[in-house]
């Protein structure tokens, strides 16, 4: 027993040493059979790829045509319709003025008519001018040839030269010639119509009394002559004394 417990680890070597000897021998002699050995292990047998397959469609493959771009038509210029040139405006004439009355006292209301015409249109307006400043412009398509007329009351005395002036359909102005005035007298004694048109002039006068409206002028009475105090009397009584000297005078010499 002491061998043992002194020993014993050298006769667990000794028994692993032969042990494995044994295992090395047995081995060896397995391997060198002629007749291998089945393996135990399953062999997995290789499995080959699936194969590729092609698939070919055969067929007439569409060419496909790219419509040809569309070339922009150019667009035609428009040709600008020339602008007929105007034909040039006529002037239009003031042909003529009629006043009546053209006198008389005052207030005095004179009916004006003015004429005249237009070759290429209207006669749309007369401007009257009164002569005292003030004017008057009356609108109205009369056509051509044409007339407008308006009335115009003077209230103070005095002579005024009226006029009037035409307007065609183009606001253009005719001049104011001769036979497109008149003058007017206020505060005389008689009443005068004038009408002047292109053929002449024609004047008629009329008597003309004193209106009902103004009341008959009283007469004034004569300012008696008053004496005047002072240096009069003292004069006078000089006169009589040196005339009644001269008197004395001849009558001693005769």
């Amino acid at each position: 027993m002491k061998f043992f417990k002194k020993y014993w680890h050298l006769l667990l070597v000794s028994l692993a040493t032969i042990g494995l000897g044994l295992l090395v021998f047995i081995t060896s002699r397995q391997i060198s059979q002629t007749k291998p050995v089945a393996p135990t292990v399953p062999q997995r047998k290789p499995k080959a790829a699936e194969a590729c397959t092609l698939a070919f469609a055969i067929g007439i493959t569409p060419t496909v045509t790219v419509p040809p771009t569309a070339t922009p038509t150019p667009t035609p210029t428009a040709t600008p319709t020339p602008t007929p040139t105007p034909k040039p405006n006529d002037v239009p004439d003031c042909t003529g003025l009629s006043a009546s009355p053209s006198s008389g006292d005052a207030p005095l209301t004179v009916n004006f008519t003015c004429s005249g015409i237009d070759r290429d249109g209207d006669i749309t307006a007369v401007q009257f001018q009164f002569g005292d400043g003030k004017d008057k412009t009356v609108e109205k398509n009369v056509g051509s040839p044409g007339s407008l007329s308006t009335t115009y009351t003077y209230p103070t005395n005095g002579s005024f030269s009226a006029s009037c002036r035409v307007r065609d359909n183009n606001f253009v102005y005719s001049s104011t010639p001769d036979a497109c005035k008149k003058t007017i007298t206020v505060g005389g004694g008689g009443t005068t119509t004038t009408t002047t048109t292109g053929g002449g002039t024609t004047t008629t006068t009329s008597s003309n009394p004193q209106s009902s409206t103004n009341p008959p002028s009283t007469p004034t009475p004569p300012v008696p002559k008053v004496p005047v105090s002072g240096a009069g009397p003292s004069v006078l009584g000089i006169s009589t004394i040196v005339g009644g000297a001269i008197l004395l005078l001849l009558g001693l010499a005769l």
